[in-house]
């Protein structure tokens, strides 16, 4: 490079003065690169190994030591992110299994209430402080379904459910503050449900949320308000009751019904008789309907029964 420059062509490629051509044949001499070419890494490297060997070894061996600490953190880190990926697999797993554990053990207790509540409130007796406590003991159950964490689907329904039941229980033991405050929960639970996913059978659970609370706002005298509650009702099941799977139309169909039914009883206690009869004249269809379709189902027909008696 120091000779092809000296003897270039073009005056211009060559040395500008005989001095700095000097200097570069005293820096090839001293084995250091020259000024009119820039040596790789690798042969300046070479060069200094032979111009100081000590510390070329020192270089070499911090060089090394940071490869072999690269590789082991990246290796540890691999390591490290196989160990969180089968812990987050086995985390889902165990709350998909809980998840599980606690549906089945919500629909056995919901079977066990159904029954019990079935039974001693069709015979109108007063319960009995056996059944007071009985009642109190399920009550604590669905309490502590309503306090389970988590804000997926899931837990959300496990919480409303828990917070519904909780709330229906207590109405029927007398607690109608108690009472209230678990069903306002339970329906902000299943608004949401019903928000995120447009579920017909949070939709159902809704509906039924809505009976409950319309029925706790009679009670206590907030006429207008139980009336609007029953309202929100009627809208949120009538777009889904053509369209709703044969297994569950019944269901919302008698809810529907319901619904009209207690806005009758509300029409009527603010002394709307007109508005009244045509509340109950839908219930009446509806409940007919289900008394076809359904004839063994004896609520129903008890259902229709007190449509005809509200009718005259």
């Amino acid at each position: 490079a120091v000779c092809r420059c000296a003897m270039a062509i073009e005056p211009k490629n060559r040395y500008s003065s005989a001095v700095l051509l000097a200097d570069d044949v005293q820096r090839y001499l001293a084995g250091e690169s020259v000024s009119v070419f820039a040596d790789s890494i690798l042969v300046q490297f070479g060069r200094m190994i032979r111009r100081r060997p000590g510390l070329a070894a020192a270089s070499l061996a911090t060089v090394l030591v940071v490869i072999i600490s690269t590789a082991t953190a990246s290796l540890l880190l691999g390591q490290k992110n196989e160990q969180l990926q089968s812990n987050n697999e086995q985390r889902e797993i165990a709350i998909a299994d809980s998840h599980t554990a606690n549906i089945q053990a919500m629909d056995a207790l919901r079977t066990l209430v159904q029954d019990f509540v079935t039974q001693k409130f069709s015979e109108q007796t007063e319960l009995s402080d056996a059944d007071r406590r009985f009642l109190q003991t399920i009550v604590q159950q669905y309490e502590s379904f309503a306090a389970i964490k988590g804000n997926n689907v899931e837990s959300k329904a496990i919480r409303a459910e828990g917070q519904f039941q909780s709330g229906v229980l207590l109405a029927k033991l007398g607690d109608e503050k108690m009472a209230r405050s678990s069903l306002e929960a339970a329906e902000q639970l299943y608004q949401q449900l019903v928000i995120e996913t447009d579920q017909i059978d949070y939709r159902r659970q809704l509906a039924a949320t809505l009976v409950e609370l319309g029925l706790s706002m009679k009670f206590h005298g907030e006429l207008q308000t139980a009336e609007l509650t029953a309202n929100r009702g009627i809208e949120l099941l009538a777009p889904v009751l053509s369209e709703s799977p044969r297994d569950v139309r019944a269901v919302l169909q008698e809810l529907y019904g319901s619904l009209h039914e207690l806005k009758g009883e509300l029409q009527i206690s603010s002394h709307r008789r007109a508005e009244a009869l045509e509340s109950y004249s839908i219930a009446r269809a509806v409940f007919e309907g289900l008394c076809d379709a359904h004839p063994d189902a004896s609520h129903t027909t008890a259902r229709l029964a007190s449509t005809y008696r509200a009718l005259g």
